[in-house]
Formats: structure tokens, C-alpha cells, sequence
């Protein structure tokens, strides 16, 4: 599975796995840290990890997409999307966007069930649900993005074998996003505008989600706004809203 090149804080990354950020509450530090390959989400992976739990639960074939927005931490990931579940795991283009089983499928279990925080999607803690589990997640990831949805993925959302959605936008609710992310204003203003427009029920809840504070809207600015390919696919899709809401001419009664 080749690379995906996703900017620096790769080491970062690698030390919260390491100590345990991902999913302290499932598994000890000291079984994290006898991981040599320990992974977590945002990292490029190769596919043949042993985190990945790949003997047990087998891949998936790859499905190449072509629509939708994907976005990790906001940072604009360009299409095509090449999504594929890897073992417990989700991959995008070589991205490890989903947060995999840690250690030994017993020991997660037992851990899960004495601490009571684990809410399995299929209700028991046999290693096929844990498969199905991740398939699930791969066929929401899939539909969101064949649908040209725009879909805002964080490591603050990051749970194990969940899909850390953090908002989700339509086509149509996308547009009306872009049309205030792309202004030329502070990201204070935008901001306001933003909540506004949440508050009158124009734009979805999500947005606030994903833009809660001025610092989200700068981050997005550099993460994404920089990327070519990110605002040659905005202005295409802006201007094909105009068009869609420009008002169709009168039809000429027949005599």
C-alpha cells in the first residue's frame, strides 16, 4: 500500500500512540509500549502491520472514489480516495484513518468488558464482530464520499474501531460552508458569520463542530487553503451552486 505524504508531526504522532492517547482506557501502557509496531490514527501504514491484526481478519478490496471531500484534522487530502479496510483498520491512500484493536483480541475484550467503556456496534466480543465492526465503518466512509459529502475526520473524535467523524456536510451544505470559509475576512468574522447562519438554521450543527474557535478556521487556512488541488475543486464547486441557484427563466405561455 503506498504512502501518503500528510506534512510533519509524523513523530508526534508516533509518541501519543506510543503512550497510549489513542485508547489509554482499552489496554495497559506496558502492553502498548511491548508493540513494536504500534500505529494509530493518521499514520502512513503499509498494510502488513502486525497492530493491524491482518491474520485474523483478512482486507478487504480496494475501492478507488473519485467524488467527495476528505479532510483529516483539517487538513484537505486530495481525491482519488482509495479506501480499503485493513485488518481492524480503515486506510485512505495509505492513511490509517481509523483507530485499530490494540494487543491481543482476548486481553482488549476482558480490559473492555471489566472497565465497562467498550460499546461494541454488534453487542459481543467475538473476533468476527470486531471485523464486521470495521467493515461497517468502511461502507459509511465509502457512501459519505461516493455522494460527493464532504467529510471532516479528527483525531479528537478517535475511538477504537469507530469512525471519528466530526462532521459531515452535503453537497449543497458544503457549498454553503465554502461560500464563508473562502472570504476575504478575518477568521473572527467568519466565525460569526458561521454561528449566525447555524443559528437561523441555514447551515447544519456539524459546521460548529468542526469550527468551534477562530484557531480551527486559521488551520484550516493553512492546511487546506494552501492545497492547489483543494481550491481548483472549491471554485468548481462554487460556481456550480451559482448555477444551481440562479432562477430558471419563465416559461413562455403557449397562445
Amino acid at each position: 500500500m503506498a504512502n501518503h505524504e500528510h506534512g510533519g508531526g509524523e513523530m508526534m504522532r508516533r509518541a501519543l500512540c506510543l503512550a497510549g492517547i489513542c485508547s489509554a482506557a482499552l489496554v495497559p501502557a506496558a502492553a502498548i509500549a511491548a508493540d513494536a509496531e504500534e500505529i494509530c490514527f493518521g499514520m502512513s501504514i503499509e498494510g502488513s502491520e502486525k497492530a493491524l491484526h491482518l491474520s485474523q481478519f483478512g482486507q478487504d478490496k480496494l475501492t478507488t472514489i473519485s467524488n467527495g471531500y476528505l479532510f483529516i484534522d483539517l487538513r484537505y487530502v486530495s481525491a482519488p480516495y482509495k479506501v480499503q479496510r485493513v485488518g481492524s483498520g480503515i486506510a485512505v491512500n495509505g492513511m490509517l484513518v481509523s483507530c485499530p484493536l490494540r494487543g491481543n483480541l482476548p486481553s482488549v475484550a476482558r480490559i473492555a468488558a471489566a472497565e465497562k467503556n467498550w460499546q461494541d456496534p454488534l453487542h459481543g466480543y467475538k473476533p468476527d464482530s470486531y471485523k464486521k465492526a470495521a467493515q461497517a465503518n468502511a461502507i459509511i466512509l465509502r457512501t459519505a464520499l461516493q455522494y460527493d459529502s464532504a467529510v471532516f475526520l479528527s483525531g479528537s473524535k478517535n475511538k477504537v474501531m469507530q469512525l471519528p467523524i466530526k462532521g459531515r456536510f452535503k453537497k449543497e451544505s458544503f457549498q454553503r460552508l465554502l461560500r464563508i470559509l473562502l472570504r476575504k475576512e478575518t477568521p473572527e468574522e467568519r466565525l460569526v458569520t458561521l454561528r449566525k447562519l447555524i443559528k437561523e438554521g441555514k447551515l447544519v450543527y456539524y459546521a460548529g463542530e468542526v469550527f468551534k474557535t477562530a484557531e480551527d478556521l486559521k488551520q484550516f487556512e493553512q492546511r487546506s487553503m494552501q492545497s492547489t488541488n483543494f481550491m481548483a475543486r472549491a471554485t468548481a464547486l462554487l460556481a456550480e451552486g451559482e448555477e444551481t441557484d440562479s432562477p430558471r427563466p419563465r416559461a413562455v405561455p403557449k397562445k
